[in-house]
């Protein structure tokens, strides 16, 4: 059985209608499931519990599957907005992948090396993520300048 094929045969009260975050056109609501599954990634000693989220649009019509390693009492809101923050995330790291010089970094694991498996990668994505953090503070900076001169300007 898949994802899918299970979301679908869940009761109309398994069910939560929430709103998932503020939005460019107002709240984004979703309806959202959560259920306790157990993963196995190959290489573990033994499986793990995790929360599967299930978001669907509420036409019906796009499913979202997500695993979360929160807390077994996460209620289903707090999985839900967490599940919706990801777009910002995802946002910020576009964001500094173009202005630090990330974009030809792609791993798939934590471990992983650069320049042919010599250095680690998690110390330079440190100084990247740090030369991030610096820019958006000047960015900031920059807002909070501009508008003390609007302000007084007006």
């Amino acid at each position: 059985m898949t994802l899918a094929e299970w979301a679908a045969t869940q009761s109309a009260s398994a069910w939560g209608r929430l709103s998932i975050r503020d939005g460019e056109k107002g709240e984004v609501m979703a309806d959202s499931l959560s259920q306790r599954v157990w993963v196995w990634e190959g290489e573990a000693l033994s499986a793990s519990r995790w929360h599967l989220l299930v978001r669907r649009e509420i036409d019906g019509t796009k499913l979202m599957f997500g695993l979360s390693n929160a807390k077994p009492s996460a209620s289903l809101r707090r999985l839900a907005e967490m599940q919706g923050a990801r777009h910002f995330v995802e946002h910020s790291f576009q964001e500094a992948k173009s202005a630090c010089g990330m974009a030809e970094y792609q791993v798939r694991r934590w471990q992983a090396c650069i320049d042919g498996g010599t250095k680690p990668w998690n110390p330079l994505i440190a100084s990247k993520l740090l030369c991030s953090k610096h820019q958006i503070e000047m960015q900031s900076e920059k807002v909070e300048l501009d508008f003390r001169e609007k302000s007084r300007t007006s």
